[in-house]
């Protein structure tokens, strides 16, 4: 089920709202202790950084989206593939644009702080799932 979706400019200061939201929606609606809540929240810095790092141009934006059942929450980044290749791949300097997504240094410690990471690009749009295994909590 949709918690909630963001869509905002693709700019460094739209961070903060992603991680205020999505830590917001964890703590309230799940079981989280405060070292994983800190967890999630900084995996979400680091998804949003990547989406930013990843667009160029005055329209680009980028979307967070939280997604829950009763054992697990899901935030999705995702972003729109229209990037120069050329110029995503010089500014974290690496060769090729194949080369981009290996080369993050984003990605393992993502990895080491959520329980599933997910990566997909489809029709012009890259989305990083990252998915906490933890309980809803009961609401009466």
């Amino acid at each position: 089920m949709q918690l909630a979706r963001l869509d905002m400019p693709a700019t460094p200061e739209f961070v903060s709202l992603a991680r205020l939201v999505v830590s917001s929606i964890a703590d309230h609606r799940y079981e989280i202790t405060e070292g994983r809540l800190d967890d999630l929240k900084l995996a979400v810095s680091e998804a949003c950084v990547l989406a930013i790092e990843a667009e160029t141009g005055p329209q680009a934006s980028f979307s967070v989206t939280c997604e829950g059942t009763s054992e697990d929450l899901s935030v999705v980044v995702a972003h729109t593939d229209n990037a120069e290749p050329e110029g995503v791949a010089d500014k974290i300097g690496v060769s090729s644009f194949e080369e981009f997504r290996p080369a993050s240094l984003g990605l393992p410690l993502i990895h080491s702080l959520v329980d599933e990471v997910g990566l997909e690009s489809e029709r012009g749009l890259s989305s990083l799932r990252m998915t906490l295994r933890c309980r809803a909590l009961e609401f009466s």
